[in-house]
């Protein structure tokens, strides 16, 4: 029986619910639906779709840069994006759902590590010419 809302003001049952919580076992309990494959082409290509929209996004904001930002800033610009994705999701699934340590912390090497690389190659490829940027500043 676990509080609710309405039980905010129950000191008593919000204590037990708590003390059955530290006693345990606790955890998280994925149900898939039946009748599906563990991976198939469409889940690695939805994984596919999503990765190149966050590169799409990422490339996006980097050309939002001022032109006469250098290739070293712009690709720290994409680690910076992949780092706060890993503290927005990943960090606080160790903080809230009590997720490994070494989950989180694979979690966070692999955030560092993908945008790291993926950064390479947005900081390489888009970058603002001086001319565009002087003329959308005159807009």
């Amino acid at each position: 029986d676990m509080p609710m809302g309405a039980d905010k003001g129950n000191q008593a049952k919000l204590k037990e619910a708590n003390e059955r919580y530290k006693a345990g076992p606790g955890g998280l309990l994925l149900i898939a639906p039946a009748g599906q494959d563990m991976m198939t082409g469409e889940t690695l290509g939805k994984e596919l779709t999503t990765n190149i929209l966050a590169a799409l996004m990422a490339s996006w904001i980097v050309s939002l840069i001022a032109a006469e930002v250098h290739f070293i800033r712009r690709w720290f610009v994409v680690i910076a994006m992949g780092l706060f994705s890993w503290f927005s999701l990943a960090a606080s699934y160790g903080i809230w759902y009590h997720f490994p340590h070494d989950f989180v912390h694979d979690e966070f090497w692999g955030a560092l590590i993908e945008w790291g690389l993926a950064g390479l190659a947005i900081a390489a490829i888009v970058k603002r010419k001086p001319a565009a940027a002087a003329v959308k500043q005159g807009n």
